[in-house]
């Protein structure tokens, strides 16, 4: 009886191709089928390393996954070592690999997994801010209803959050952030980890967004800072707060401001909803 073979899940570079691990290259050089989510990166990725590959080669990718698990879990069970690799980064992270890893477990096929390049965590690692506990998103969603969840959430946590987004819609999502976060709440965005442009631009909203609108290209990964302690408020109690002030002397503009910073509401959100109490007063 044939003994059954394995199925292995690789990172592989996010960038640079010298990140490559020597487990990644040694698999790459002797398994029997590699699943490939593009197989011209993957052909990109042996000249960079200089190696060569026996392996039969197939395209793997979100469209056809389904369609490719059974033939994947057949090769598996004939005895072939069987290596999934993504574009870029951990196959299953925002990659497709999740199907097929479900069904393999049910199916009780040996797995194994090659770590190396995550450009969450390099980007977290860049931010500055705390590792204690933070949450990975993936893409935020695009249907408005579920975006506006996720940036609720994203408000609310005292937890650091990561997230992928779009050079095409990384200026639209930091503008609707502005309905969200404080004034203050910081960000990082890293662009391009591990390539030759490589670059992270820290700073609050305002200025994320003068520097987006210069134009932004390439892979881009953002880190929001988790809420920092301070005073709770629900939006009523902020518009009373904000409404004492006011009769303290304070200018509309200067009160929601103070409000927002000390309470981690977002400015612009609480001024539209304070607007009445200077017409009021």
């Amino acid at each position: 009886m044939t003994e059954p073979g394995k199925l292995i899940l690789a990172a592989r570079p996010i960038g640079n191709f010298k990140d490559a691990s020597l487990r990644l290259i040694e698999a790459l050089k002797t398994v029997e089928l590699i699943a490939a989510e593009d197989t011209r990166k993957l052909k990109r990725l042996l000249t960079d390393l200089e190696i060569t590959t026996k392996a039969r080669v197939i395209s793997y990718f979100e469209e056809n996954e389904i369609t490719k698990i059974g033939l994947i879990l057949d090769a598996v069970a004939k005895g072939q070592n069987v290596l999934i690799i993504s574009d870029a980064g951990t196959v299953t992270i925002s990659d497709p690999g999740f199907k097929l890893v479900k069904k393999a477990i049910s199916e009780n096929v040996k797995l194994e997994v090659l770590p190396g390049a995550s450009a969450p965590i390099a980007a977290i690692t860049l931010s500055g801010f705390s590792t204690d506990e933070f949450t990975f998103l993936g893409f935020l969603p695009r249907k408005k209803s579920l975006r506006e969840e996720k940036m609720q959430e994203i408000r609310d946590t005292k937890r650091t959050i990561i997230f992928f987004e779009s050079p095409r819609r990384i200026l639209e999502t930091l503008k609707d952030f502005r309905n969200y976060l404080a004034a203050d709440r910081s960000l990082a965005i890293a662009r391009e980890i591990t390539k030759t442009y490589e670059e992270v631009v820290r700073g609050n909203l305002s200025e994320l967004i003068t520097w987006a609108e210069k134009g932004v290209l390439g892979e881009l990964t953002i880190v929001v800072e988790g809420l920092k302690n301070r005073e709770t408020l629900d939006e009523k109690q902020a518009i009373e707060a904000v409404a004492k002030l006011i009769d303290s002397g304070l200018s509309h503009k200067d009160a929601v401001a103070k409000v927002a910073a000390t309470s981690g509401l977002a400015k612009r959100k609480l001024y539209q909803a304070t607007l009445e109490l200077t017409h009021e007063r």
